[in-house]
């Protein structure tokens, strides 16, 4: 699971991205703070939780979430 994080936060800020959602609004709704939801990118190491919130809030597999670059998907 840990070689995938790197795709994980990689998947975030694209997703972010694509759906026009700041990291800011993200943490908003993840129920985090910015800086959490920062730290939790850098450091490659989102809980389970935030792995099924993010997979949540973007309505994607999570096995595509940690596994595909989505990035790479068009």
């Amino acid at each position: 699971l840990h070689d995938a994080l790197p795709i994980f936060n990689q998947n975030v800020r694209y997703l972010c991205s694509v759906n026009h959602i700041s990291q800011a609004q993200l943490a908003i709704l993840l129920k985090t703070s910015r800086q959490s939801l920062n730290s939790i990118l850098k450091t490659n190491n989102p809980t389970a939780k935030t792995i099924i919130e993010v997979s949540k809030i973007f309505d994607i597999p999570i096995d595509d979430l940690l596994l595909k670059n989505l990035s790479d998907q068009n």
